[in-house]
Parts: C-alpha cells; sequence; structure tokens
C-alpha cells in the first residue's frame, strides 16, 4: 500500500496523441505520442495505444524509460478503407519505487477523430506516367478548336490554319494558334452497387475507382473544365452538377463514399443525368463487368446516353482472374479455377464488344494503371476535339 501510495500520480504524467486529422489510404501515416515526466526521477513505463480497429500498426505496444521532462514513441498505421474512424485511450502503466505495485492510468478521451482520403499524392505524382504530363501541356495549345493567338508560320503546320489576312498584312506567313476548349463538361459517375466492393489488390475496386476519377479531375481543373458528380446504387445518391471547382471539393464529395449490398440501377442513374444535364458531356462512369446480366442493362443504357453525350465506361481489371485463366490444368481444382475464369473473361470480353459497338470508348486495364490510362484517354479527347 506504502509503494502504491508513493508512486506518482496520473496527472503527474502528461500524455498526448499527435496524429494528422487528415491521413491517406494505404499509405504509412505517422503517429506520435509524447510524454511529459513531472516528476523528479526517471521513470520505466510500459504504453499501449489503441488505433482505430481496422487499422494496421508498426507497433501499438512500447517500454521505455521516461527522462524528468519530455520523451516520445512514434509509429506508423495504415488505413485499409476510406472514411471516418476513432483513435481509443492510450493506457500507461509504471512500477511504484519499491517496486512492489505497478499503477495504470489511461489518457485522451477516447474519441480523436481521423479522416482517411485517396493518397493524392501518390496517386498524381506516382501513378501518372510522364506521356500524361507532355499531353498535359499539348492540350494547352498547338491543339483543339478554341482560338488562342498568332504566330510566326512554321514548317509542317497545317496551311487549313494560315491566317491570311495576317499574312498579307506582315509579309510573312502567320498562323492561327488553337488550345483545346474550356469549360466542357467532365462528369464522374460512380456506381456504388455491391460489386464495386471486391478487392484487387489491396484495396476494393471502388477504392481505385475513386482515385481515377480524382485523377481525372485534378487534370480537368487544371485545363480550366467543369467538373461535375453523380454517385448511384439502387438509386442516386449524390449529384453535384457540373462546374468550376477546386480538387479539394471534390475530395470531400468522395472520401467516404462506400459500396453497398444493391444491385447498380443504371437505366434510372443515367436518366437522371439526361433530364438535368442537356449540355453535350464527358460521362466517365466507373463500374464492374462481371455480372452479365447486369451488364446488358448497362450497355442499353448507355446506348442513350450516347445519343446527347460522350460515355466512357471504365472497370478495373483484376489480374488475380487473368492468373486463374493461365494456370496448366494439373488436377481437378487447376482445371475447375481455369474453366470458372475464363468463362468470366469471355463474358466481359462479350459485354465490353457490345458496349464498344453502341459508339462508347471502353477502358479496361488493371488497377495500378487505371489512373494514368484514364488522364490519357480524357487528354487525347481534349486534343482531337471529340467533345
Amino acid at each position: 500500500v506504502l509503494d502504491w501510495w508513493l508512486a506518482p500520480k496520473p496527472g503527474q504524467l502528461v500524455v498526448e496523441r499527435v496524429v494528422s486529422p487528415r491521413l491517406y489510404l494505404a499509405a504509412e501515416n505517422p503517429v506520435t505520442i509524447t510524454i511529459r515526466n513531472q516528476t523528479s526521477r526517471l521513470l520505466p513505463l510500459e504504453l499501449r495505444d489503441e488505433p482505430p480497429e481496422r487499422f494496421r500498426a508498426s507497433q501499438i505496444f512500447f517500454g521505455l524509460h521516461a527522462p524528468p521532462g519530455r520523451s516520445q514513441v512514434d509509429y506508423q498505421v495504415v488505413p485499409p478503407a476510406r472514411g471516418a474512424y476513432r483513435f481509443g485511450l492510450i493506457s500507461l502503466r509504471y512500477p511504484g519505487p519499491v517496486g512492489l505495485v505497478r499503477r495504470q492510468a489511461s489518457y485522451g478521451s477516447g474519441q480523436q477523430e481521423v479522416h482517411v482520403y485517396p493518397d493524392l499524392r501518390k496517386m498524381i505524382h506516382d501513378r501518372l506516367p510522364g506521356k500524361v504530363d507532355e499531353g498535359r501541356r499539348r492540350s494547352r495549345r498547338g491543339a483543339g478548336t478554341e482560338f488562342s493567338h498568332l504566330r510566326e508560320y512554321r514548317a509542317g503546320d497545317d496551311y487549313r490554319h494560315i491566317n491570311w489576312k495576317a499574312t498579307a498584312r506582315r509579309r510573312l506567313p502567320v498562323s492561327n494558334e488553337y488550345e483545346s476548349e474550356k469549360s466542357q463538361n467532365v462528369v464522374l459517375a460512380l456506381d456504388l452497387g455491391r460489386a464495386m466492393s471486391a478487392v484487387v489488390g489491396p484495396l476494393s475496386k471502388l477504392d481505385h475507382a475513386v482515385g481515377a476519377a480524382l485523377a481525372v479531375a485534378s487534370t480537368a481543373v487544371k485545363l480550366g473544365d467543369r467538373v461535375g458528380l453523380l454517385t448511384f446504387a439502387d438509386r442516386v445518391e449524390a449529384f453535384l452538377p457540373p462546374r468550376r471547382t477546386d480538387l479539394p471539393h471534390l475530395v470531400e464529395a468522395l472520401y467516404q463514399v462506400q459500396a453497398g449490398l444493391t444491385e447498380p440501377d443504371y437505366g434510372a442513374a443515367l436518366a437522371f443525368y439526361r433530364s438535368r444535364q442537356r449540355r453535350r458531356s464527358l460521362f466517365i462512369l466507373f463500374t464492374d463487368l462481371y455480372d452479365p446480366a447486369v451488364s446488358q442493362m448497362l450497355a442499353g443504357a448507355v446506348s442513350r446516353l450516347a445519343a446527347h453525350h460522350l460515355p466512357v465506361c471504365v472497370a478495373v481489371a483484376d489480374p488475380e482472374v487473368h492468373r486463374l485463366a493461365a494456370l496448366a490444368p494439373v488436377d481437378s481444382q487447376a482445371t475447375y479455377q481455369r474453366a470458372v475464369a475464363s468463362r468470366v473473361l469471355d463474358e466481359r470480353s462479350t459485354v465490353l464488344g457490345a458496349l464498344r459497338r453502341r459508339g462508347v470508348l471502353v477502358i479496361d486495364v488493371p488497377a495500378d494503371k487505371l489512373s494514368g490510362t484514364l488522364v490519357a484517354r480524357y487528354l487525347d479527347i481534349k486534343r482531337r476535339a471529340r467533345l
């Protein structure tokens, strides 16, 4: 009892957790715990933190000797999904001066909330290939249909771009310089149906779709286009009309969307959009194409949309299915897996072919190439003035 009484009181130790309220998905995010020892002696401490249950933490148990003053421990957490989460309490245990007992105390309110967002740093700087950056520069000038300025004629210029009046005045060949049109509509439509919860690598298909959508949005914003958002499953969940916006606004709108357990109603979602947006748009639809029945509904709905808009259907290919389809039939299990995977790929190929025949642009690439491929396609559409 005397040892317990002589041990430092919990109030003589000040413990705080320092973590950014904004964390990044599937990335290592630093967490620091500071301990201020307000006693006059060295204290052996055992510390345990409580990160959100689904987080992967590099370490949550720590042993240290805290001198008088300030000390700290550091570790990293990796969030597995977007959304809002809460850290729990910090538990501290230390012995009395004689070592016969140990006192334990908890610090914090257990309500420290953090928000997990797509990792825009990695998405924009690592995933986009160099040709996309080059395409972005080319889309700003030298292509498109919107007049920019006059310049001296260069070898290889299209003779249709020669400005004959300016040439006559200057007595030198002068060409018109064009740039891609601005203020065009780009709409990001995300299917929140059950199939988008399937996991490809460390993330779900919806997570990959959100990352690719924000990559396109980032490029569109820089080029002066108007960006809109449509999320839906069996009904429309949210709709943001196309407008000039900033990327943080879209990140806030997308960071917490989750796939549900229902089937998507493409007809209702696309009819909703057609009724509210008459101006021609680049309509980028992120969905899954493994269910033949649902995909046939998609083909019909998108073909009706293609009459007034330019639809692009984006799917996340699963490398695991391709691996299973290539298995050698060494036993009954491998033979069965190969047959099922081959059937899935054949059905997917049929649906993709039907969409292409109806004038729909289709992107079907692995998750790690999705953002770069989609941004490159968007820049190509701008350069060719297809919108």
